[in-house]
């Protein structure tokens, strides 16, 4: 089974690839196991980034699974997203620049996970969002 885990944010970035670029140099700086990443295969416009990344178990391989990683960016490009999972703007989500999509299937890495919410979190003040929990899915992972 697969689960997306979306995040909205207001970055400032000037495009998909810087975004991610400095998400993962901020992850790669963060407290926890040494991240691994492989680009993501694609041909991707200026607006979309995308890695499969995961956390080093010391020999250089995933000590679980790969997360999916996706970057949108631009209030125009994903302007769809923010008004269809938050059409009154009762999350302040509108206006967000970056939406970051986590696919998760398989082994779950729940420490990645709460690492790159943290990061996000801390970056672009990020806002989580999933289909089944809509809004509800934030939390403090601290």
């Amino acid at each position: 089974m697969v689960y997306h885990l979306s995040f909205f944010c207001r970055s400032g970035e000037e495009n998909a690839s810087s975004a991610l670029v400095n998400l993962l140099a901020k992850l790669t700086e963060s407290a926890g196991p040494p991240i691994l990443a492989k680009p993501g295969t694609g041909d991707y416009v200026d607006e979309v980034a995308a890695c499969d990344i995961a956390t080093d178990n010391g020999s250089g391989a995933p000590a679980a699974g790969w997360i999916g990683l996706e970057m949108h960016a631009g209030v125009a490009f994903i302007a769809e997203d923010v008004i269809d999972a938050s059409p009154d703007n009762a999350h302040g989500v509108w206006g967000s620049d970056l939406q970051v999509q986590l696919t998760l299937s398989g082994e779950m890495d729940d420490a990645l996970v709460d690492r790159i919410w943290r990061t996000l979190t801390d970056m672009w003040a990020a806002v989580a969002w999933d289909e089944s929990s809509g809004f509800d899915i934030n939390k403090d992972p601290r």
